[in-house]
């Protein structure tokens, strides 16, 4: 949908002054009226008037002072964080996770809620309601800005519908009836975009503007970041990158397509290869396995399994290939990874980095940066509350 920019009136340069003054408390804070007035460029008087606004509506609050060269020393500002509060969801095959945040994004409830598989569109949203009335009845007289949800899969955000989501196997689940039902804004994202936004707000992706956060688990998806904002597509489709073919006539997807990454570089390679070690009789201790992950594997490779070590490679190399295509389109400043076990596997990193090393703008100065997550699980819930947050504190440029 195509957005209309906003006439430049006196109220809409008053609600941008007012936004950039929020955002850079948000990003910098605890800072000085003074510090706020040099980094957005607007007059002290303006400052002045706008902290006055933000600290009679609850928003931000002084928190003692800073270091002074001479003089009076400044008073430092930051946002008042238990003063509203947003909601967090992450919708998973069988389990239901659920949180709430303060306005800097930072998480003060948590609960996880198994459920069993396959369960009903009306069932997930029945459970969802009743988790989010505790939460109410928990938190009395706190202001909720909003829900935001977490779902692996094709989702359209504005009709608030997972369209498809093959791996869980669901089918036009909507979720308009929670903002009926608590009279608040819900915000729907793909898992992968939710958890590159969650690395812009508390995790290691707060200092670049363009990056792209990987998740690898069952599926593979990315989240794409363009000027700190997340990019969706024509239709909120943009990081599939699980699908993208690798292999020209290759192992068949379960999206209809063959040769996708996902089929080298998941879990399901993981477990792919080990049952070919099992149909050759090969001497591994991985063919013992009923269950196999990415730890299991990896402890398997510490203790000198050639096996296991060749496999971790491969499947490095493979993803390796996937973000190097990545990098050579968007030529991100960092990917962001997160993969379960991820930091405990070197062969598998070292496959990543093979191939990872060899992209197109490796010459270039400015190097890529490659991070592993530093948020664990909470990123999901970290980036569902951001949905949230983003959209109140967002510069006010369109109708």
């Amino acid at each position: 949908m195509n957005q209309i920019i906003r006439r430049g009136n006196k109220d809409f340069i008053k609600e941008l002054n007012r936004s950039l003054v929020i955002d850079e408390i948000r990003l910098k804070g605890p800072i000085s009226r003074t510090d706020l007035s040099v980094n957005t460029e607007l007059g002290l008087s303006t400052i002045t008037n706008i902290i006055s606004e933000l600290m009679n509506e609850g928003l931000i609050c002084e928190v003692g002072s800073g270091n002074s060269n001479g003089g009076r020393k400044p008073v430092l500002l930051t946002l008042k964080g238990m003063s509203k509060k947003a909601i967090g969801i992450k919708i998973e095959n069988t389990r239901l996770l659920i949180s709430t945040s303060d306005l800097n994004g930072k998480l003060d409830y948590k609960q996880t809620i198994l459920f069993p598989q396959k369960l009903t569109a009306q069932d997930i949203t029945s459970l969802i309601i009743t988790e989010i009335e505790k939460i109410y009845e928990l938190y009395t007289g706190i202001e909720f800005l909003g829900i935001g949800i977490a779902a692996s899969g094709l989702v359209d955000s504005g009709k608030l519908t997972i369209i498809d989501s093959p791996i869980v196997g669901w089918e036009n689940i909507k979720f308009k009836v929670l903002e009926e039902k608590f009279n608040i804004p819900v915000f729907l994202e793909n898992d992968a975009n939710v958890f590159t936004l969650a690395h812009l707000w508390r995790g290691i992706g707060k200092e670049n503007h363009t990056i792209i956060g990987v998740t690898v688990g069952i599926g593979i998806g990315a989240g794409i970041v363009i000027d700190r904002r997340i990019y969706r597509g024509e239709f909120g489709g943009a990081g599939e990158l699980g699908h993208l073919i690798i292999q020209r006539e290759g192992t068949p997807c379960y999206c209809g397509q063959r040769g996708c990454l996902e089929m080298y570089a998941s879990d399901h390679y993981l477990v792919s290869e080990i049952a070919r070690l099992k149909s050759l009789g090969a001497d591994s201790q991985l063919v013992k396995y009923k269950n196999i992950n990415l730890s299991s594997v990896s402890r398997e490779a510490e203790a000198g399994d050639y096996y296991a070590k060749e496999i971790l490679i491969r499947q490095g190399e493979n993803l390796g290939i996937g973000l190097k295509n990545m990098v050579n389109l968007f030529n991100p400043g960092a990917i962001i990874l997160g993969m379960e076990g991820l930091d405990h596997s070197e062969y598998l990193i070292r496959g990543i980095k093979r191939e990872l090393n060899t992209h197109f703008f490796v010459k270039h100065p400015k190097q890529l940066d490659l991070f592993f997550s530093d948020l664990g699980d909470d990123a999901w819930l970290i980036g569902a509350c951001a949905l949230v947050l983003d959209e109140f504190f967002k510069i006010p440029i369109y109708k």
